[in-house]
């Protein structure tokens, strides 16, 4: 089971709700408010980005749009 940490959860949950429109944030903001390194912020969004594209992938194929593979 993935282990999560529960500040860092409401944290971000909390940064979301608070997000203007075309509003981004920085690894460091990120940082900042979790509590988490900025370092492991990216790991964790790089880890995100990876399961998605596997998720994509495995639907694309499913439905029978491997030309977009």
């Amino acid at each position: 089971m993935p282990r999560t940490n529960t500040k860092a959860d409401k944290a971000l949950s909390k940064m979301v709700k608070s997000q203007q429109p075309e509003q981004t944030f920085t690894l460091q903001q990120i940082s900042d408010k979790t509590g988490l390194t900025a370092e492991r912020i990216r790991q964790i969004e790089r880890a995100a980005l990876r399961k998605m594209q596997g998720e994509l992938k495995t639907w694309l194929t499913k439905e029978g749009f491997t030309e977009y593979l």
